[in-house]
């Protein structure tokens, strides 16, 4: 499944250590959003505990939302930002 993250965390400390934690399971689309491509739902489960180890429930939000293969097909970017292709797999 795909999901698109995106962010908006408080604090410089834990926004790097979100980013990285991130950088595990996709790549940035843009500043504070994510493209994520996981097969497997327990890798998934895996990234969610540890953003939640990372953010501050009561200052910061992450939003992580599904994304069909047939709607990531339909995404469309204007201005500088490319449409991230969806690779057939990824090397972890």
């Amino acid at each position: 499944m795909t999901y698109l993250v995106s962010y908006d965390v408080a604090d410089d400390k834990r926004r790097l250590r979100l980013s990285k934690v991130l950088l595990d399971y996709g790549r940035r689309v843009q500043e504070s959003v994510f493209w994520v491509d996981v097969e497997e739902e327990e890798l998934v489960e895996r990234m969610r505990g540890r953003v939640r180890r990372v953010v501050s429930e009561t200052e910061d939000s992450v939003w992580v939302v599904p994304v069909c293969k047939g709607c990531a097909g339909k995404v469309e970017s204007v201005g500088v930002g490319k449409v991230p292709e969806v690779p057939g797999c990824y090397v972890v």
